[in-house]
């Protein structure tokens, strides 16, 4: 398996996706004159401003897993043949279909098949999985998809995560655990460590420390919020966790339209009884959502700041003026759920998330489905995400206060003002 060596006279790895400093790739290649060719031209060729590019081989297709799991390997490039029919070696091509099985079930890299045979690993390219045929050029298109899968921003977002997990485990086993080890001996039941240690790296991945994560994604990563403010994506968990439905997880129907489910999680238990699969809530109650772009506060606002464009960049609503000023604000108390000249409490906003475009939450349209109807094969329902907390907490809340509340006759505060003024002037 010759390579035949063209070297560019550019590097095509460019400062745009310099997501991870210190990129390290694995070869593995039965072909050990492949490995060092592709090697010296990753390293010869493509240093980068503020890059360095590790590149290790090992020519064991059986060793790759362990490999990957020994060190913090952020690309691969795998062959799919083993053995070579002209020195009469035996010969397996799905050498490389099952290391790539073996990895995908254990841990993730992107993998970039690099192969005299493409047709034999075709059918498994994906966004995150390429194939780079071997001919003259391919060097040159191997660096493209190394480029093409480090703008992803997942090699680093991977290792960020990593990082971040051992370094949570490693100050709570040397920490908390060390310290009060002869506590944890006396425990009869050895699952309350793993408890404990596993509520801990969760709470670790809250919304609150979401940031330490994106610190670590550098240039690619955005910067880390506030302590008292929450990244849109953080209101969600996607895809759901659970298999059983939660209060508030989101939904959309047929025709485009999102709900969100308000019956409480316990009523959606599902049980066997009887053979046959139920829970206590015959019916599921749901709220409608409505586009936020279709709310008066953001058509006027989109139709005065489309036929008066702003001539500067603004931070906050505070840099604006006049009417710009006054609709921005009238919008933002919208999404702050304190509109004006509406309902007090029967909205709620959810914002634009991935797929999910920004949404108001209506507690007057409300309707009850069928459990049959939710769960059948053939519902009208897909389940896209389940709000998290603490914003599920909240809107649930929302919703209770607005159903629960008690109308009164309002107070006539003017003639208590009046006994109030008078006292004042005795």
């Amino acid at each position: 398996m010759a390579l035949c060596q063209v070297l560019p006279s550019a590097c095509y790895l460019t400062r745009g996706c310099r997501t991870v400093k210190d990129l390290r790739v694995l070869l593995v290649d039965d072909d050990e004159d492949s490995c060092k060719l592709i090697q010296e031209y990753l390293k010869d060729f493509c240093e980068i401003e503020d890059t360095n590019i590790v590149v290790e081989y090992i020519t064991k297709f059986n060793l790759a897993l362990e490999y990957l799991e020994a060190r913090k390997i952020d690309l691969l490039i795998l062959d799919v043949r083993i053995g070579d029919i002209d020195d009469d070696l035996e010969v397996d091509d799905e050498a490389g279909r099952k290391t790539l099985k073996a990895i995908q079930e254990n841990l993730f890299v992107p993998v970039i098949f690099h192969t005299g045979l493409p047709r034999v690993v075709e059918d498994l390219a994906s966004n995150l999985i390429r194939v780079v045929p071997r001919e003259n050029d391919s060097p040159k298109k191997l660096l493209t998809e190394i480029e093409s899968l480090l703008k992803t921003g997942l090699p680093a977002l991977n290792r960020a995560i990593i990082k971040h997990t051992e370094k949570v485990q490693r100050s709570y086993m040397w920490g908390f655990v060390n310290e009060n080890w002869p506590e944890f001996e006396q425990i009869q039941d050895r699952n309350e460590l793993a408890h404990l240690l596993a509520r801990r790296l969760a709470i670790s991945f809250s919304f609150e420390n979401v940031g330490e994560i994106e610190t670590g994604l550098g240039e690619s990563g955005t910067q880390a919020s506030e302590a008292n403010q929450a990244h849109s994506m953080r209101y969600y968990v996607l895809p759901p966790i659970s298999i059983d439905p939660q209060t508030c997880d989101l939904y959309r129907d047929e025709t485009g339209l999102y709900w969100v489910l308000l019956t409480p999680s316990c009523d959606m238990v599902m049980r066997e009884k009887n053979g046959r699969s139920s829970c206590s809530a015959d019916y599921f109650m749901f709220a409608g959502c409505a586009s936020l772009t279709e709310q008066t506060e953001y058509a006027e606002l989109k139709e005065h700041f489309d036929s008066n464009p702003l001539t500067e960049d603004f931070k906050t609503y505070e840099d604006l003026s006049g009417k710009h000023k006054k609709l921005a604000v009238r919008l933002r108390k919208f999404l702050l759920n304190n509109p004006e000249k509406r309902q007090k409490g029967r909205y709620f906003f959810l914002p634009k998330a991935w797929r999910i475009p920004d949404l108001i939450v209506d507690f007057q349209n409300v309707k009850a489905i069928p459990l049959e109807e939710v769960f059948s094969p053939d519902s009208k329902l897909e389940r896209i995400a389940s709000v998290d907390s603490p914003f599920r907490e909240s809107l649930i809340s929302r919703f209770n206060s607005f159903f629960g509340r008690i109308g009164t006759p309002d107070l006539d505060v003017e003639i208590i003002l009046r006994r109030l003024i008078s006292m004042t002037s005795q």
